[in-house]
């Protein structure tokens, strides 16, 4: 008398129990910029600038000052003597930071300088001089799949000038060519296999695209209204870029391509201008502004419907930047007297398991383990099981990474 109906009964009960123990370890992540607190350091400084996470290690800048961290909230000043060297020598201020190419990239007005652990930082190297302005300042930065660029936000006397690199150290000089023109924000996605650059600035069509490294930069088109003031800042996530325009009441414009923009929607209800900022991350926009028009913080996942979030901790009066990576998102800001110049929100989890867009846990290995844990089980009961078979069974994951 065959046995097999009762091998099959015993496999369908322990494959249920072993998707169940899968299923319990990679829980669905918490949503960031609903809880904020505090990140604890040394520092005198009343305001930080930027952050920029990568090799396991958070690192923000304050204009003359270098911070490490391994879990967004202990922070510790840098002192080493190399962060001296840079200062000394370019005899200038940070200005930005970006993660990329495995190295952390640091801008100053006229340099950059580059580590791999935000500790030890190297030479500076020089950057390209536009010789159409008194005040060079290479005020925005980020990154991509085959460099960094940086964007003029100085006088704003030029032509939208712009610098690619591919390594941090040697770059090139190119422009969006409108004039009177500085640049707020950059962003990096791949679109249809392309390498995609968007920047936002503060004339002209206000947003331009580039897919060859900035050596050409086109304005995009929008349906319905355009922008009536600077694009502030531009960010992408789950499939979408958004843009945030310094325009009264704050218009949000979005768009799947990056080459054509939506009609508008109003993060405020009343007429009131911002200074904004925003990250993705966890299967959400968070949007916030600095302290000089400071209106909260607020989340959307499609940039029609904007929702209070959250609130700072206290001391923290206005937000710089935001940045996410590993499922916590950074607010960097104006702490004043208070010193608390950097704010966290979610926990970080180890490199190469961060959180994916929309909220599910990405590759950490554990999607291939179920296939495994059938494999062994059928050849251990003497049972054979097709691929065919499992793939009906067993649906695994599907993992994407999220964006910073």
């Amino acid at each position: 008398m065959t046995k097999r109906p009762a091998l099959r009964i015993a496999l369908t009960a322990l494959v249920a129990s072993a998707m169940a123990l899968f299923a319990t370890s990679a829980p669905a992540l918490a949503a960031v910029g609903d809880s904020w607190s505090a990140g604890t350091s040394g520092t005198t400084k009343s305001f930080y600038l930027d952050a920029a996470y990568g090799n396991g290690t958070w690192v923000a800048i304050a204009q003359q000052e270098i911070s490490t961290s391994a879990d967004g909230k202990t922070w510790t000043v840098v002192s080493d003597p190399s962060v001296t060297a840079a200062l000394t020598a370019t005899g200038s201020y940070f200005t930005q930071i970006e993660f990329g190419q495995g190295k952390f990239l640091i801008l100053t007005s006229l340099y950059s300088i580059t580590s791999t652990d935000g500790v030890h930082w190297g030479t500076a190297h020089a950057l390209p001089d536009p010789g159409d302005s008194t005040d060079v300042r290479w005020g925005t930065l980020s990154s991509g799949p085959n460099g960094f660029m940086a964007g003029e936000s100085g006088d704003c006397l030029s032509i939208g000038n712009m610098i690619y690199s591919p390594d941090g150290i040697n770059w090139t000089l190119s422009a969006v060519n409108e004039l009177d023109t500085c640049v707020y924000s950059i962003t990096n996605r791949t679109v249809g296999g392309v390498s995609t650059w968007i920047v936002g600035t503060d004339a002209g069509s206000w947003l331009y695209s580039s897919t060859d490294n900035g050596t050409t930069w086109n304005p995009v088109t929008y349906v319905g209204t355009e922008p009536t003031g600077p694009i502030q800042s531009v960010a992408y996530g789950d499939g979408k870029f958004l843009a945030v325009s310094g325009a009264i009441s704050g218009p949000v414009f979005t768009s799947n391509d990056g080459l054509s923009w939506s009609a508008p929607h109003n993060i405020l209800q009343t007429p009131s201008y911002g200074q904004w900022v925003v990250a993705f991350g966890n299967g959400r926009f968070v949007i916030s502004d600095g302290p000089d028009s400071f209106h909260g913080i607020f989340s959307t996942e499609d940039g029609v419907t904007f929702t209070p979030t959250g609130t700072l901790p206290p001391g923290l009066q206005g937000v710089f930047g935001l940045s996410y990576k590993s499922n916590q998102m950074l607010a960097i800001g104006y702490g004043g007297d208070s010193h608390v110049n950097i704010a966290y929100s979610g926990e970080v989890v180890p490199d190469g398991a961060e959180t994916a867009a929309g909220g599910s846990l990405p590759n950490t290995g554990m999607s291939a383990s179920p296939f495994i844990l059938v494999a062994l089980l059928a050849l251990t009961m003497g049972t054979a099981i097709t691929t065919m078979s499992l793939r009906r069974r067993v649906r695994p994951a599907q993992s994407r990474r999220g964006v910073e």
